[in-house]
Formats: C-alpha cells, structure tokens, sequence
C-alpha cells in the first residue's frame, strides 16, 4: 500500500488470536439490577446468551413487557451484545458465558444462540441452577436429551428448588401453524 510499485491486489494476513479470544465484560450504564443474592426468589433476574436478530426484536421486548429485571447479555463477539444491552437496559454486555452463568443475582436464563449449542448451554445453565429458557430445539440429539434429562434430575435434587426449562416454539404463532391448529 505504501510502497511505489504497482499491484493488481493486496493480500492481507490475520493471525488465528481470535479463534479463542480472551473473554470479556463490558459495565452498561444501566441501572436494570440493583440487587442482591437474597432477593432472587421475589424477582425475576434474566441474563441471555444470544444477541440475534429474534432474541432483540421479539425476545428481549417480551420479557421487557413481563417486567423482568435484565442482568448480563452475552455474544461471541460482544458486539451485538453491547448494542442490544445498551437498547434495552442490560446492566452488562459480555463474552463470558461461564461469568454469566455464576452470578448470583441471576436466576433465569434465555438461549438464543445457534441451534448446535443449545445443549451445551441448557447443561450449564441447570448446573447453576438458573431456569432456563431455549428458543427450539432443546438439542439435537437422543444422548443430548438424555444428558439434560440425567443432569436435570441430579442436580434438581441437590438444589432447594427444582430449575424450570421451558422450550419456545416461535412458529406456534405463524399462520400455517394457526391454520393447522383450526383445522385439528
């Protein structure tokens, strides 16, 4: 680019630093939580994972019309986190699925991510004992199913309350659906 001789193009090198970034966390300037550890049975506490296109336009505005309490939202890049979070009122924007999935002001969690990551995260999120809800599918598999269903009921019977999982299914709304469901 800054040399004088011609070129018909330029070929640019990236290192692979990226493929596993360092996590990090982003404060909003968002007054969503202020709580503490004891008021989690009175209040909802969401935090998400997934910052898409359906988890911003439909998701988030949902739960902000339920009047839930947002806490962290996480992507893999923090990008579309920060810009969503920021819009609705998320007290941080983060890369760190695991930070999210230890606080403690947090008791329910939304997966909106890529359908192949589903289980992994509905795993985590029961193992922290968050209710969980997964935009469908719930996994992809029989053994995925299989492991939910066995980590659901081991660590259920060591918390002081059993996790909720609940799976949406954003079709049920669409036409065809409505349709079909007249028709049976």
């Amino acid at each position: 680019i800054t040399g004088s001789e011609a070129s018909l193009g330029i070929l640019l090198k990236y290192s692979n630093s990226l493929e596993n970034p360092t996590p990090y966390t982003v404060k909003l300037d968002n007054d969503a939580v202020k709580t503490t550890e004891s008021s989690i049975s009175s209040e909802v506490i969401v935090s998400f994972i997934g910052a898409g296109s359906y988890a911003s336009s439909t998701l988030i505005p949902a739960f902000q019309n339920a009047k839930v309490k947002f806490s962290s939202i996480a992507s893999s890049s923090g990008v579309s986190s920060t810009y969503v979070g920021k819009k609705y009122g998320f007290q941080e924007s983060t890369t760190d699925v695991n930070n999210l999935l230890a606080d403690k002001k947090t008791n329910s969690i939304v997966i909106t991510t890529q359908h192949n990551s589903h289980a992994n995260y509905v795993l985590s999120s029961i193992k922290a004992g968050k209710n969980v809800f997964v935009e469908k599918p719930l996994c992809l598999t029989i053994d995925e199913l299989d492991e939910i269903k066995d980590i659901y009921s081991s660590t259920s019977k060591k918390l002081k309350h059993q996790p909720i999982i609940m799976v949406g299914f954003n079709r049920r709304f669409s036409p065809q659906i409505k349709k079909m469901k007249s028709l049976i």
